[in-house]
């Protein structure tokens, strides 16, 4: 947890990250409220396609408008201005089972929400942030950092 707090409390280094398998979403819901950062949790065991992964996010991340298609999602990733609060965090636990079924899609999506936080973090900088936490089989993504 202390990584977490650390992350959120200097309100740095937007990106997509590995969440230990000790953290629980409930410690990254008290946390989170604590600071009023917006918290969408998304669970991987209905994700299997393309299709789950857009009809998940948008709901979780409560998206307004949504193309639903991959620019779309980029798009309002790149907005969240509905969300406007210290900043957001988008829980996606159980990722493996979309990466065990439908690597194509998952590696989209991967791309998409790393392009999203990297805009949050280079261009928008003195804007909330944008965090995602990645909860599953760890080993599948070896070159992100594991809070």
């Amino acid at each position: 947890m202390h990584k977490l707090i650390e992350l959120f409390d200097q309100a740095r280094d937007s990106g997509v990250y590995c969440l230990d398998e000790t953290e629980l979403t409930d410690d990254v819901d008290s946390l989170s409220s604590q600071m009023g950062i917006f918290v969408a949790n998304m669970d991987g065991e209905t994700i299997s396609n393309k299709q789950e992964f857009l009809d998940q996010i948008s709901r979780a991340l409560k998206f307004p408008f949504f193309g639903n298609n991959w620019d779309a999602l980029l798009d309002c990733l790149r907005d969240l201005s509905w969300l406007p609060l210290n900043g957001r965090v988008l829980v996606f636990d159980n990722f493996q089972n979309l990466a065990n079924n439908d690597r194509a899609a998952f590696n989209t999506a991967l791309e998409i929400m790393q392009e999203a936080a990297e805009f949050w973090q280079t261009r928008m900088s003195n804007k909330p942030l944008l965090y995602v936490l990645l909860r599953g089989d760890n080993a599948l993504l070896p070159n992100l950092q594991v809070l």
